[in-house]
């Protein structure tokens, strides 16, 4: 009776391994499709960086002691806070 327990045992213990080889790669898998979204995602990042970074250095060349001095640049300024605002909202 005791073989035949332990025989019970080492087909379990044999199971395992092929379910944990599964598991491994399934999370390979994954783990590779992450940078692909990652690097879609940075770029996105990056344009929203660049158009919070043109507001920023151009806001004097548009407004002035707390009035707008330049209405174009204002204007392209309030256009580029817009983009900003729906690419975080995403």
């Amino acid at each position: 009776m005791r073989s035949g327990h332990l025989a019970a045992s080492t087909a379990v213990v044999a199971h395992r391994p092929f379910s944990m080889r599964w598991l491994i790669l399934i999370l390979a898998a994954l783990t590779l499709s992450l940078p692909a979204r990652a690097s879609a995602s940075d770029a996105e990042v990056q344009t929203t960086w660049r158009l919070l970074d043109y507001i920023a250095v151009d806001y004097s060349g548009a407004v002035s002691d707390g009035r707008v001095t330049s209405a174009a640049e204002y204007a392209e300024m309030t256009e580029f806070a817009g983009q900003v605002e729906a690419r975080i909202r995403v």
